[in-house]
């Protein structure tokens, strides 16, 4: 069966737009809905390991992203309300807050086996 160009065109172009839209909803969400989804993460940094260049995070067990996925690292300074479950404002407030800093990268899963309280991310 032969498809047309313009047959997959306007497929590319739906499904850019199905994207964008799918984006706007999560940027207009509020965070602290994004957490109960489990569509956003909220982890501690728990330590470096200077050899390698690795930045360990702490996560509490049950509430930690996939493994092997990027995602936006996203720092929050010490001003930031303690209880982010508390968080009411949106994705898109909180990516354009002046007192955030944003890192781009992988994390890569080890298990605490001596907690069944957390998992620390870091390199393998």
């Amino acid at each position: 069966m032969v498809i047309p160009n313009n047959k997959h065109i306007e497929f590319y172009e739906w499904q850019i737009q199905v994207l964008e839209d799918e984006w706007e909803r999560y940027a207009k969400s509020p965070m602290r809905i994004l957490m109960q989804e489990k569509r956003l993460f909220v982890g501690r940094i728990w330590g470096v390991q200077e050899e390698q260049g690795n930045v360990i995070l702490r996560f509490k067990a049950g509430i930690v992203p996939r493994m092997k996925q990027p995602y936006l690292l996203c720092l929050v300074g010490s001003d930031a309300p303690q209880d982010s479950s508390n968080w009411n404002f949106n994705y898109t407030t909180f990516r354009s807050h002046n007192h955030l800093d944003f890192l781009e990268g992988i994390q890569i899963f080890i298990p605490n086996t001596t907690s069944n309280q957390t998992i620390q991310i870091g390199p393998i």
